[in-house]
């Protein structure tokens, strides 16, 4: 999963990254992945933009094949595909560990809530006028049940409620 989430984060900041500045290239969708890989490669060495890490590696050459409207529709469809991934694994991982202290209905009701919330966020921030700052939050939301992290929450939450219930019983019993 780790080797994963590195392949999933590469993935997306390519994504990200020309959808973000090939807005800057005119008639972007009309040149061939090579221009479009040139010029994009001019902005990132000629222009004044701050250094970034994230984007400061190469780009997956791929990427470059498809215009802005199809990133963005692989940016999301990508976005739903790595959540289904994280979410059988997280669950994967609770059963094997748990047995059935979270059934899958319940997990799976959890995950619809946090992509309810994060739609919510960023439709209320838009309606309200601060669309950038809705849309990070959502991403941060949507960004989280894209990795394990539900898991690192959900595991000692299970075995701190595992050892309350075996305590409250022990104190019983005696």
């Amino acid at each position: 999963m780790l080797a994963f989430g590195f392949f999933q984060e590469k993935l997306k900041i390519g994504i990200n990254y020309i959808i973000e500045y090939s807005g800057h290239i005119t008639d972007y969708d009309n040149l061939s992945p090579d221009s479009r890989a040139a010029k994009i490669a001019d902005i990132k060495e000629n222009q004044n933009i701050p250094y970034d890490y994230y984007y400061a590696h190469s780009s997956i050459p791929q990427l470059f094949n498809f215009t802005t409207s199809e990133l963005n529709r692989l940016k999301w469809g990508l976005t739903f595909l790595f959540i289904a991934v994280h979410f059988l694994a997280v669950w994967i991982c609770v059963k094997w560990w748990f047995g059935e202290a979270i059934p899958f209905i319940k997990l799976a009701i959890a995950y619809a809530v946090v992509i309810a919330l994060a739609a919510t966020v960023y439709l209320g921030g838009k309606l309200l006028g601060y669309p950038i700052q809705s849309y990070a939050f959502a991403r941060e939301l949507l960004g989280g049940i894209q990795s394990l992290v539900p898991l690192m929450l959900l595991a000692p939450a299970i075995w701190l409620q595992e050892f309350y219930r075996n305590t409250n019983t022990s104190t019983h019993e005696s």
